[in-house]
């Protein structure tokens, strides 16, 4: 349904965000 459809692209959205944040603090630590 629309409603999977949407949770499944939040949840990559937030992957997105978390592995960004990540790179940033690996950037930060170099």
């Amino acid at each position: 349904t629309i409603d999977r459809l949407w949770q499944s692209v939040e949840a990559a959205g937030k992957t997105m965000e978390v592995r960004k944040i990540i790179r940033d603090a690996i950037m930060v630590r170099r």
